[in-house]
């Protein structure tokens, strides 16, 4: 008497189907196809599964349903009680490659703060190797102005200390804005930034200052 492996290789055989299509068409996997037509019933999850692949491989293949599941019974009499279904054996065919559980979302936060702690790192890094950067908008070089006072505004690391012409200038975000009082004739304004490892960038901005 054939088995219920050998019945269901020769349907799919004569109807000149591959495993690859069957398993698009049925939705069972092809490693189980492949047990089904080996016999290799050790490899499927419990009895109950058995037997529904089984019932859905013959249907589709147009085989009598009953005839087949009574000859897989007949195979096994003696079959021990079903097994739990292995992890991962019952997945759907078509399950997303890759799924946000509990575990990656903790790994992910994870390195975003690993990320955050390197960055640090580097920043403070950065402040201790370099001087701070001075970006001054204005005035501009040899500008000309008219007036008693002159507004110096620019932008540098916001953990520097600033200085114009000798005076500390309180920062906003790493932003200065101060205005200064110039006398007519040539003035030169000195800027200074230091950060807390004492790394210093100096810049000289002469202006020439007009009586108003």
């Amino acid at each position: 008497m054939k088995t219920v492996g050998e019945i269901l290789k020769n349907a799919r055989q004569e109807k000149k189907l591959t495993l690859e299509g069957v398993e698009q068409a049925t939705k069972i996997r092809k490693k189980y196809l492949l047990a089904l037509e080996e016999n290799t019933f050790e490899k499927l999850p419990s009895l109950t599964y058995v037997q529904g692949f089984i019932k859905n491989y013959a249907e589709f293949l147009g085989q009598d349903t009953s005839y087949i599941l009574s000859v897989f019974r007949r195979q096994f009499d003696s079959l021990e009680k079903p097994k739990v279904i292995p992890p991962g054996l019952s997945e759907p065919l078509n399950e997303p490659f890759w799924r946000l559980t509990p575990s990656k979302i903790i790994g992910i936060f994870i390195l975003i703060l690993v990320f955050l702690f390197f960055f640090w790192l580097f920043s403070q890094y950065q402040s201790f190797v370099w001087a701070p950067k001075i970006n001054l908008e204005s005035p501009s070089e040899n500008e000309i102005i008219k007036g008693e006072k002159v507004q110096v505004l620019g932008r540098t690391d916001p953990w520097a200390t600033l200085t114009i012409n000798g005076q500390e200038v309180k920062l906003l975000d790493g932003r200065f804005s101060q205005e200064i009082a110039v006398s007519p004739g040539i003035v030169t304004i000195n800027i200074s930034a230091t950060n807390k490892f004492a790394k210093k960038q100096e810049l000289k901005r002469t202006i020439r200052v007009e009586s108003p």
